[in-house]
């Protein structure tokens, strides 16, 4: 049995900095995490998108 290697719990913490990019960073998405730091999560826009889809962002991470 495999350990999960990020928590649900710490990914949506670090979505709430997610304008500066900190769940991207947490999530090891380095390209995209970089982009959010320098648009402010791509205007807000991908903010939103990543509030509706990080628990699945977060369990395929895990399966990986």
């Amino acid at each position: 049995m495999e350990k999960d290697t990020h928590s649900v719990l710490f990914g949506y913490i670090f979505w709430l900095f997610g304008f500066l990019g900190a769940h991207r960073f947490y999530l090891e998405k380095w390209i995209t995490a970089i982009l959010y730091l320098f648009t402010g999560g791509f205007f807000l826009i991908g903010y939103l998108y990543d509030l509706l889809t990080l628990n699945s962002q977060i369990a395929e991470d895990n399966q990986q």
